[in-house]
């Protein structure tokens, strides 16, 4: 797009700064932005502004948010949305027209939650952690140009999640992204005060390119510098919690590296979709990149990019391997053409794990209609709740089975494929499965 193009190759790339391992690149620009908006933290603030849960039972992938000021409100890509039933992120940028209730996409970053700790929510001094983020911003690109969509891989976010958290030493009875933060404020906050000192703002700076480590490259780019400079520390954290316990090897990074990743992005393949909201949703993809932003009024209101250099690919799932992608519309569209939304929707999901299991599943709903499914390769590691008017994970089912025979309701047994299974369900409220937590998991014998 040539927006995205002309604004890019106008950009000043100003004197870097380095701190633990995350060289920042501020970027300044010269155009103006004659756009107006309020920042979601300030609405939040000022109660202009509420985000809730599309009904009283929830939706994972979906959240309602209510602008009740004479302003367009800008959320932001990764900004964490705290409270409710569960904490999520915003899949994408999105400019949310003045006096307009909105439904928009996120995704789940609390897998093991699902009940309210407030009727609302709120947001938080960082947004999604950069591998989340980049791997997310893949996964949400792909099903907008296969399907129309916003859905994020929602498995791939919680295997990254558990593996991060892993990384960390930030375990969370939750399941909970924020556990990473918490743990490690003290240092996060240290390399946000080192980058603000080290970087001179100015009246002219609308972005940075972040580097990880030397091998690892972000971009984030406003269209004004007040929006920049409110985002900056949420930022940092972001990129710095990935930087925390890696190597320190090739950290060193010169100014024609990050002009050569501004390049890759203008050079890269573009695509451009309606918007939830104001504006329009471009995407680019290239070699080992992947970047997504908003339009709106002739100005890149946001866009988010990210890389990797020789050496330093993004972890595992980014972008989302082709053979994991049509081996699960495969098994999507068989489950569709046999089972319509009264009963119980099923579809494959991601999994760190190397095993599987083959199950034959009984399921009686409240209609008393019996659903059975023979030889159905599952992947265990389902965190959502099962009952749903989309398609779930069917590993979803038989953890949640699980769950409950651990506490005396229905009764239910697991085993490796090799020996065979069932798993019968007879519940006609079935136990929300976000509530249990893989500890309970392990106990009920799915481990």
């Amino acid at each position: 797009m040539d927006l995205v193009k002309t604004t890019l190759s106008g950009l000043t790339l100003a004197d870097p700064m380095n701190h633990g391992g995350l060289t920042v690149f501020p970027l300044a620009s010269d155009r103006p932005s004659p756009l107006s908006y309020l920042l979601l933290e300030d609405g939040l603030r000022d109660e202009l502004v509420t985000i809730r849960e599309v009904s009283e039972g929830g939706s994972v992938p979906e959240l309602t948010v209510e602008n009740r000021a004479d302003k367009p409100v800008l959320i932001v890509d990764g900004e964490e949305l705290v409270g409710a039933k569960q904490n999520r992120v915003a899949n994408l940028t999105m400019l949310i027209a003045a006096r307009k209730t909105t439904v928009i996409p996120v995704s789940c970053v609390e897998a093991g939650r699902w009940s309210y700790s407030k009727p609302d929510f709120g947001v938080t001094d960082r947004v999604q952690n950069v591998r989340g983020r980049a791997e997310k911003v893949a996964s949400v690109r792909h099903s907008l140009r296969a399907h129309g969509s916003r859905r994020s891989d929602q498995g791939q976010v919680w295997d990254s999640i558990a593996e991060e958290a892993e990384r960390l030493e930030a375990p969370s009875p939750t399941e909970a992204m924020s556990a990473m933060f918490d743990r490690h404020r003290e240092q996060l906050d240290d390399y946000v005060a080192g980058v603000e000192a080290g970087v001179k703002a100015g009246s002219d700076q609308v972005g940075a390119v972040f580097v990880v480590r030397g091998r690892r490259y972000g971009l984030d780019l406003f269209d004004r510098p007040g929006t920049f400079a409110a985002f900056l520390p949420k930022l940092v954290r972001s990129y710095a919690i990935d930087a925390l316990g890696r190597e320190r090897r090739g950290s060193r990074v010169a100014a024609s590296d990050a002009r050569e990743f501004l390049d890759r992005i203008v050079n890269g393949a573009f695509d451009e979709h309606p918007a939830v909201g104001l504006g329009r949703d471009v995407g680019v993809v290239g070699e080992g990149l992947v970047a997504g932003g908003l339009v709106a009024d002739d100005r890149v209101v946001h866009l988010a990019a990210f890389a990797a250099a020789a050496g330093g690919r993004w972890r595992r799932g980014w972008p989302p391997a082709a053979a994991y992608m049509i081996t699960r519309r495969i098994i999507w569209r068989t489950f569709s053409m046999y089972f319509s939304k009264k009963y119980f929707w099923m579809s494959i999901m991601s999994s760190s794990r190397p095993w599987m299991y083959a199950c034959s599943i009984s399921v009686v709903m409240s209609s008393g209609v019996p659903v059975v499914i023979r030889k159905v390769a599952c992947l265990p590691g389902s965190r959502e709740p099962t009952r749903s008017s989309s398609p779930r994970n069917c590993a979803g089912l038989i953890v949640t089975a699980l769950s409950a025979s651990s506490s005396g309701s229905p009764k239910a047994t697991a085993t490796p494929a090799s020996k065979g299974s069932r798993c019968e369900y007879s519940d006609p409220e079935p136990p929300e499965i976000a509530k249990r937590t893989p500890a309970s998991w392990s106990r009920a014998g799915i481990e």
